[in-house]
């Protein structure tokens, strides 16, 4: 790459830290919303429905049980990297 500056670490790590986000608002919501019709489209948002009240309720029971927080971090990190490889999965399965 030849001599990188500090401009180039902030992009790396900035692409790194918002990516993630974008990713998961291009793939979750703007994809689904120009490609999937009919079937797909009920099938798509219906997992996201059913991931909302799995994520509501869980973070409901860890919140009442004082332990949001660890089930927080043990969810998230995951969901994080993994998000980034589920891309990838659901541009295969729609093209």
């Amino acid at each position: 790459m030849g001599k990188r500056g500090i401009i180039d670490y902030i992009l790396f790590y900035a692409y790194a830290m918002f990516g993630v986000f974008l990713t998961a608002i291009q793939f979750i919501f703007i994809f689904p919303l120009q490609k999937f019709r009919g079937k797909k489209a009920l099938i798509h948002w219906g997992e996201i429905a059913f991931h909302i009240a799995i994520f509501v309720a869980l973070f409901n029971w860890a919140s009442s049980q004082g332990v949001a927080s660890e089930v927080f971090s043990i969810w998230f990190w995951p969901l994080i990297f993994f998000g980034c490889l589920n891309s990838e999965v659901l541009a295969k399965r729609t093209g």
